[in-house]
């Protein structure tokens, strides 16, 4: 399991570095939304593959034997595959590439999305507790928080594809991060179950494409991105969905449930005027 998450990292920054190299301005951005809506789509059908082995009677591994395949389909359609449009630049060009050109609002999309992910998975880790202790209901009816997210995660996807293509990439995510800091806020401080439901789909329908609007955003202050631009902002991500857990449990342990649920909220709240100082600062470096 350990080589499948090592080689599906490679494969993640591989995929985000090919669009930004081979896509620029606001294509870029679109594309890279629609690879999280590839990404929402996986994590419906696989699940869905796994519910009909195991209420079939079949075993696990038919499971692990459909990703197996989507794995070898991948490497034939990369055998197949020319990257001429990956390597097409000039000597010169490829020269200035190796350099990686770093600023303030390629490191802000980092350290953005490392937040965003802690906010995240902290929600996707902790709510179900959260509100079966703070409304008396079930565990089985609390954790239904958790497929509305999903549920609306993939609808919402699709949708930020429509939109990223009409609207720039600065004002999407604003917009989303935004969104999202209003609806976790009105999620912890609610005094009654109802309109949980409305609440859970609208949160994932927002937080649908975070992941690479924030790659979209970072790269869209460099003129030429590199691999380790790119690289740079999955790993921020990735770090933010790892500690998570770790950081959320401590967080738990000392200062109790509904607190951790408060950061939520404020996590997004840090995220928006982050990214709001950065794209002030670069109108100012542009007059």
């Amino acid at each position: 399991m350990t080589l499948v998450g090592f080689c599906g990292g490679i494969g993640l920054c591989v995929a985000g570095t090919i669009v930004v190299s081979v896509w620029q301005d606001r294509i870029q951005s679109t594309m890279l939304v629609v690879q999280d809506a590839t990404f929402n789509v996986a994590g419906v059908v696989f699940p869905l593959i796994t519910t009909y082995a195991l209420t079939h009677n079949m075993s696990w591994s038919y499971s692990y034997l459909s990703v197996g395949m989507v794995a070898l389909l991948t490497l034939g359609v990369v055998a197949l595959t020319r990257f001429t449009a990956c390597e097409t630049a000039s000597a010169e060009d490829r020269t200035d590439a190796v350099k990686s050109e770093w600023n303030p609002g390629i490191i802000s999309g980092g350290i953005g999305l490392f937040l965003g992910m802690l906010a995240l998975y902290t929600f996707l880790t902790w709510a179900p507790l959260f509100v079966k202790n703070k409304f008396g209901i079930p565990f089985e009816e609390a954790g239904n928080i958790i497929t509305q997210y999903w549920g609306a995660a993939l609808v919402g996807a699709l949708v930020s594809t429509v939109i990223v293509s009409r609207v720039r990439i600065h004002y999407f995510l604003l917009s989303i991060i935004f969104l999202a800091c209003v609806i976790t806020t009105i999620i912890v401080t609610k005094d009654n179950i109802s309109g949980l439901d409305y609440l859970a789909y609208s949160y994932g329908f927002v937080c649908a494409a975070l992941y690479n609007s924030f790659i979209a955003y970072g790269v869209s202050f460099v003129k030429r991105a590199s691999s380790q631009n790119v690289s740079y902002i999955l790993i921020s991500g990735s770090a933010g969905a790892m500690f998570s857990p770790a950081i959320s449990a401590l967080m738990e342990k000392t200062m109790g449930l509904q607190k951790i649920m408060y950061a939520i909220p404020v996590l997004y709240l840090i995220i928006f005027i982050m990214l709001m100082g950065t794209l002030k600062l670069k109108r100012n470096k542009a007059q």
